[in-house]
């Protein structure tokens, strides 16, 4: 078997520094690439991060597409002397090996797609460690990330409605309207304001929303679907990851982005009602990120119960959620911090307020209510992350508060709720065991905010 191949390349050279530009298949990189995920504990470069599983399948499903584009370059080290043939570059897929500078998410999210993706490749030759980690840190470190509102508003020019072009229309009815009670409190660009400005970004409020339609990292799969069924009612066919357990697929699925908008609004409505004190003071969180979030979980708990009984109304919401302004005098940093803590904390004691109880709101939820502000990071965590011994672990322990047996499998599965506050159990009652099951994982969970929760 022939294992040599040779590929034309450009010849590239930056202040006296000579690199190579080629193409090659995501199946022959696969074969020369390595990565410190190969074998972490022996290799001394250390500067790659960890393999992103929803990164990788958001690329994946991207590319599985046939209009999916990636024209940057992933960028190797030979680990050896390039050989050059003329206008040739000679690689020899069972001997040269090359390790992954940038570009690792590409190469590995583009695999098992047949025919195989061509990548454009920029080859160093033989680069020491220090230098691969410093440019390693120039392109990660130097590129500032897409701010999340502006990437919302870029899905304005999506030719089809997708979920994110629909929800960005329904915040801009909310800023729009003078009868919205989030009339001119959306922020629809990356510029933060003054200090007190009692404005929430643009995807800050419609993040959780997406999230009551579908999944976001199958954004391509829908909107590539719709792009070539051209319709919304062609989704009843649709054949990718069911979405019925999420509140407003089926106004979506069904063009009735109207009907979600007058849901939320009636909704919105009765709060800033029963609000009316802390609605647009800056002296609250009640429009901060850390209040909004609350009531959006909130606001899937209510659904369920206004679904059961037919009735949206105003009238019927007011009824039901009036009881709230006995704890609004507490909507304090000083009594619920900023961030995904005080979210969910605030939540529970609204839940609490309403006699809502756990066991009520894990039967009603379709799917894990803290889906809404973590964007899913909580799907297959247990699974995906959590060794089989420290799982086992944790079951134990599960055993011993007297958990129902549907409610460990929900754990053990990564249900949102039911797992966070298993974790917080833990740091309060058990810390030792909690560190000894989760102390390296702990970051992959929400980021921010289970970490908090250790802290």
């Amino acid at each position: 078997m022939n294992n040599a191949k040779k590929v034309r390349f450009l010849k590239v050279t930056q202040n006296s520094n000579d690199f190579f530009v080629c193409s090659l298949s995501v199946e022959t990189l696969l074969k020369v690439c390595h990565t410190r995920q190969d074998d972490f504990s022996k290799s001394d470069v250390l500067y790659q991060r960890k393999l992103d599983n929803k990164r990788l399948s958001q690329i994946h499903s991207y590319m599985a597409d046939v209009k999916g584009i990636l024209p940057t370059a992933v960028v190797l080290n030979s680990m050896m002397p390039i050989r050059i043939d003329g206008d040739f570059i000679e690689i020899n897929t069972e001997k040269d090996r090359f390790f992954i500078i940038d570009g690792q998410h590409r190469i590995f999210g583009c695999s098992n797609i047949k025919p195989s993706i061509e990548l454009v490749v920029v080859l160093m030759d033989c680069l020491d460690v220090d230098r691969q980690s410093e440019l390693f840190l120039t392109i990660n470190n130097e590129q500032k990330k897409v701010d999340s509102t502006v990437r919302f508003n870029m899905m304005v020019h999506d030719s089809v409605k997708t979920p994110e072009k629909v929800v960005r229309n329904i915040a801009f009815m909310f800023n729009s309207d003078n009868e919205s009670p989030f009339f001119n409190m959306i922020r629809f660009s990356d510029d933060y304001g003054k200090k007190n400005d009692v404005k929430i970004s643009l995807a800050s409020f419609a993040e959780p929303i997406v999230n009551f339609i579908y999944r976001s990292q199958d954004h391509y799969l829908i909107k590539r679907y719709l792009e070539d069924y051209g319709c919304y009612k062609s989704l009843s066919n649709y054949k990718g990851p069911s979405y019925d357990g999420r509140i407003f697929w089926s106004f979506y699925r069904n063009d009735k982005e109207d009907t979600i908008y007058k849901i939320l609004f009636n909704y919105f409505k009765v709060m800033k009602k029963i609000f009316r004190k802390s609605w647009g003071n800056p002296n609250y969180i009640t429009n901060k990120t850390t209040g909004y979030n609350a009531m959006i979980m909130l606001f899937r708990n209510i659904f369920s119960i206004c679904k059961d009984e037919n009735n949206f109304s105003t009238s019927f919401l007011y009824n039901y959620l009036n009881s709230l302004q006995n704890i609004e005098d507490d909507f304090t940093v000083e009594k619920y911090s900023l961030g995904k803590i005080g979210s969910y904390e605030l939540y529970k004691t609204m839940k609490r307020t309403l006699g809502i109880s756990d066991e009520k709101s894990a039967n009603n939820a379709d799917y894990s209510l803290l889906d809404v502000i973590v964007d899913d990071d909580f799907d297959g965590y247990i699974d995906t992350n959590v060794s089989g011994d420290k799982k086992m672990v944790l079951s134990d322990e599960l055993d011993k508060q007297n958990i129902s047996e549907m409610e460990k499998i929900k754990i053990l599965r990564g249900d949102n709720e039911l797992f966070y506050s298993t974790i917080y159990s833990l740091k309060i009652n058990r810390p030792e065991l909690l560190s000894a099951i989760l102390v390296d994982e702990l970051h992959f969970v929400v980021g921010v905010g289970l970490v908090a929760v250790i802290a």
